[in-house]
């Protein structure tokens, strides 16, 4: 079960801390690097330790996140993970896929994706692995084409965050996939509010609703959501009203939701020295 949980609400949280890629709103690569330490809650308690980092690659920028359960939860669960990826911008300046890679083991299992696009939305690569066995997706190969993998996905919402946070309310639905499922991920930008993580400031907040499409079952706990759960469940999120962007808090809201977040601690941006700032 708990496994069960933390693969519901771990591996998606790993994802949404991805909204990186550059320092600015704009969909271009620069040289700004990112680096995150983040804490994993459930109900409360800290139950794993993420890092992220990103910076420019020779195709474009380059992202990498690491989880690893601590205390009850490691002796549990035995889960940690790596999430890496791709992504770059096309000759009309929006954001495209080239590269996502997953893996995580498990006391009871190990995953692995490895996925590949032609950069204009097309997927020419992929590989599942499940306890070192190569096994089928469950998504239709018409639904896989015309997405983008979850980190492009989350990169293209931090920058429409950016792009959005002065007008007002809005909506943005991306397709995804990664590459055992196929899902929309629903974005509404909500505002300004002020931050109870750092003294004076403010912060963009943003609800993400998951939208499942192909490949999700029993297990997964969302191949039966009716409309209204898909509405009363979601992802709050909160990112810093700067220059930077940066995502400060992740968790589950809406009824009937089990209490997961990820916290930032400490974010660490620049193209040359680093400037490292602490969130409490």
């Amino acid at each position: 079960m708990a496994t069960g949980i933390i693969r519901r609400h771990a591996a998606p949280a790993l994802a949404l801390f991805a909204l990186l890629a550059t320092s600015s709103p704009a969909a271009t690569v620069t040289t700004d690097r990112l680096d995150l330490a983040m804490n994993m809650t459930f109900l409360g308690l800290t139950v794993g330790f993420v890092s992220l980092t990103a910076a420019p690659g020779n195709d474009g920028v380059v992202s990498r996140i690491e989880l690893e359960t601590v205390g009850l939860a490691k002796a549990i669960t035995g889960f940690k993970g790596e999430v890496s990826g791709t992504s770059a911008t096309d000759g009309l300046g929006d954001l495209t896929a080239l590269a996502f890679d997953l893996w995580y083991e498990s006391n009871r299992e190990t995953r692995k994706v490895v996925l590949r696009y032609d950069g204009a939305g097309t997927v020419t690569e992929l590989e599942t692995f499940k306890r070192g066995e190569l096994t089928p997706s469950d998504v239709p190969e018409d639904l896989r084409n015309a997405t983008v993998d979850p980190l492009t996905a989350f990169v293209t919402l931090r920058q429409w965050l950016g792009e959005v946070r002065d007008s007002g309310p809005d909506r943005r639905v991306v397709p995804v996939f990664d590459g055992r499922r196929r899902y929309d991920l629903d974005a509404r930008y909500v505002g300004r509010r002020p931050s109870a993580m750092i003294d004076g400031e403010m912060v963009l907040e943003m609800e993400l609703r998951l939208v499942p499409i192909a490949g999700f079952n029993r297990t997964d706990g969302m191949a039966n959501w009716s409309n209204e759960d898909r509405e009363n469940r979601f992802v709050l999120v909160l990112v810093s009203d700067d220059a930077a962007l940066v995502p400060l808090v992740m968790r589950t809201a809406g009824a009937s939701t089990i209490s997961a977040s990820l916290r930032t601690t400490r974010a660490c941006t620049g193209a040359g020295e680093p400037i490292c700032r602490d969130y409490r």
